[in-house]
């Protein structure tokens, strides 16, 4: 992943141009927590530079055979569904910032999309590990400060109440 960022910091540099990004979902994780997990795509959104940037999305799309949105800005509305966001420099090439949020944001928008068919109950329960969340209502807190509308429906709140609990008796030794 960072390879192809790299690259396209080079083709920003080559057109004078600056790009910003900020990283989300599992392209967060990868780069935050686990250099090894691969993903399909990095979700994103476009700070700075997105009209310029498309166009080299798609040149080192074809040259590697990747897929036309590896990078792509498909969780712009559920970010904008969120209270201001903050967030802070992850990586800084010359022509090109990578912005991470806070991994609370993260795990609220994991919790509101929790889908079975991906790696998101994996990241919500290295999240709750990370944060050191011990209780359902550490993550109502969290999902409340960030989305004050969304709820955790009853069969995500099961879930989540095990995760917790397994989580905390795996740290203190319990069973």
């Amino acid at each position: 992943m960072e390879k192809y960022l790299n690259e396209l910091n080079d083709l920003l540099k080559i057109k004078c141009i600056e790009g910003e990004i900020c990283v989300f979902g599992g392209s967060y994780i990868t780069l935050i927590y686990k250099d090894d997990r691969m993903t399909d795509d990095i979700d994103s959104i476009f700070i700075k530079g997105k009209k310029e940037i498309i166009p080299l999305l798609q040149e080192i799309a074809v040259k590697h055979g990747l897929i036309p949105t590896w990078l792509n800005d498909a969780v712009k509305e559920t970010v904008e569904m969120g209270k201001k966001l903050t967030k802070k420099v992850h990586l800084a090439y010359s022509n090109l910032t990578i912005y991470m949020p806070p991994p609370e944001f993260i795990l609220a928008m994991k919790v509101m999309s929790s889908r079975a068919d991906t790696k998101d109950f994996e990241d919500i329960q290295l999240l709750v590990r990370e944060l050191k969340i011990n209780s359902i209502e550490q993550i109502d807190t969290i999902l409340n400060n960030h989305f004050p509308t969304k709820e955790i429906d009853y069969r995500n709140r099961i879930f989540l109440e095990e995760l917790i609990k397994d989580v905390t008796q795996s740290e203190t030794g319990d069973d």
